[in-house]
């Protein structure tokens, strides 16, 4: 048996906000063209997955996303994997909001096990916690600690704190209950 080992990544726990309502109203094959839409634009495009080691799995109306801090590439070259992920969810928020589908999710840093159609670890427990009690209207929560890391460790900028920071500020936002989200209005209008 081959040993199984977390891996400190950027980690980002979706699913779809009304699914219990979609698969009571809706036929089958809606709820399928649904999914496969929700799996196309969440997926990394091939190129960033391989290069940044990054993990991707889809079950039923949710999908996770994990970029490995640690990657050779990232290692090698900084690529501001924190702010590459807020992106990327500005524009599926948008994408899929535009079909009439809205998300909602959390994103943490942690430890993470994802490999053969398997995920666990302490990452998912964070995220979902973050969107399950959290984010009850479309919005994908950002953990606390999320900001913190990023602040002190330079595998996860492409930039000094200062300067990313401006790009960072143009699309989250801190809502009434001091947690930050991403937001993807904004975003789209900047």
């Amino acid at each position: 048996m081959s040993k199984a080992e977390y891996r400190r990544s950027v980690f980002t726990f979706l699913d779809i906000l009304g699914f219990r309502d979609i698969v009571q109203t809706r036929d089958a094959t809606t709820i399928k063209e649904l999914l496969d839409r929700l799996h196309r634009e969440a997926k990394p495009d091939p190129k960033s997955a391989e290069l940044l080691e990054m993990e991707f799995l889809t079950f039923s109306d949710s999908t996770v996303r994990s970029s490995p801090i640690d990657s050779v590439s990232n290692k090698k070259f900084p690529s501001g994997i924190l702010w590459n992920e807020i992106h990327f969810l500005v524009h599926l928020q948008f994408r899929l909001i535009q079909g009439g589908y809205l998300i909602r999710g959390g994103m943490t840093i942690g430890d993470i096990y994802i490999s053969d159609g398997m995920v666990f670890g302490p990452a998912i427990v964070q995220a979902y916690k973050l969107e399950n009690e959290f984010a009850n209207y479309p919005r994908i929560v950002i953990d606390p600690d999320v900001l913190t890391a990023w602040e002190r460790e330079p595998l996860l900028r492409f930039h000094e704190p200062d300067d990313e920071w401006e790009y960072i500020q143009r699309v989250i936002r801190r809502d009434s209950d001091g947690l930050y989200f991403i937001d993807y209005l904004s975003g789209m209008m900047g």
